[in-house]
């Protein structure tokens, strides 16, 4: 998260999150990335999802987590946090059927 920070504080630069398939691991990743670097949880969660309309993002939820401790949040704040991520995965879900079927094909990108 912390090399994220220095090439995003760049407008000049770009930054590649990757992983096999670009469902969970990498945009979970970009999510924390994002969340670091100023943006909400729920901004983040929806420009990954935009450009990525596969991303899963499970791992979303440890990221909100490990951000408000690391960030020095008190537990209400953390928990707070996680509900709005909670509240986007519910208000957004992803058919999994759907999901495995467009991995590699022009949704997926």
């Amino acid at each position: 998260a912390e090399v994220a920070g220095e090439i995003l504080s760049d407008p000049t630069r770009k930054l590649v999150v990757h992983c096999h398939m670009g469902a969970n691991r990498g945009p979970s990743a970009a999510f924390t990335a994002l969340l670091v670097n100023g943006m909400s949880p729920t901004e983040a969660l929806t420009a990954i999802r935009t450009a990525r309309p596969i991303a899963s993002m499970l791992y979303s939820f440890d990221a909100v987590q490990w951000f408000g401790r690391s960030t020095g949040l008190d537990q209400a704040s953390i928990d707070a946090l996680f509900d709005e991520v909670y509240d986007w995965h519910v208000a957004n879900p992803l058919d999994l059927g759907w999901v495995i079927s467009n991995i590699g094909n022009r949704y997926a990108a």
